[in-house]
């Protein structure tokens, strides 16, 4: 995902450059301005897409996350404390981390399967997604994958174990 959006935010930049109104704007302009679209398109694919599905669409609109029709949010309190707590943190953590599959898929150009690669194989072993076009063959066949269900278990390909504790500090701790 950080790929996809990454791609589209530089691809906003390129026409937010484009536009005869922006003419006068630096790279420093463009970038905060491509990145405040990307902050609202992310939070309307999470209120919209994720959270309906996560917690269920009741739920949804019991705690009044489903976003406005039309018009703008008009309930903004600043005296409330937008901070998450280290529970729901690591609660979100631990939901989020429930989802990812085991197998990373690569598809060509034509959705064809090419193969797949184990997720523990691409840790702190950057230099794999150099080869030219593995990134996109990565992200095709993440896009056809669907994910888990979210669940108690975490899949053994994530570097989630005690023993991996001294290549990356703090992991394994939940």
């Amino acid at each position: 995902m950080h790929t996809i959006f990454v791609r589209h935010h530089n691809n906003i930049v390129i026409e937010l450059r484009r536009m005869p109104e922006n003419l006068r704007w630096d790279g420093e302009k463009l970038y905060q301005e491509a990145r405040a679209i990307i902050a609202s398109q992310l939070q309307h694919i999470v209120f919209n897409e994720y959270l309906p599905v996560l917690l269920g669409k009741t739920e949804v609109q019991k705690r009044g996350l489903k976003p406005l029709q039309s018009g703008r949010f008009q309930g903004y309190d600043v005296s409330v404390d937008a901070s998450l707590t280290n529970e729901f943190s690591t609660a979100a953590f631990c939901v989020g981390h429930s989802m990812v599959q085991s197998k990373l898929p690569r598809l060509n150009e034509k959705f064809d399967a090419i193969d797949q690669i184990s997720l523990h194989t691409t840790f702190l072993k950057a230099s794999q997604f150099y080869k030219e076009g593995i990134v996109d063959e990565l992200v095709r066949g993440m896009a056809q994958q669907a994910g888990k269900i979210v669940g108690p278990s975490v899949t053994a390909e994530l570097p989630l174990q005690p023993e991996e504790s001294a290549v990356w500090p703090g992991l394994g701790q939940y």
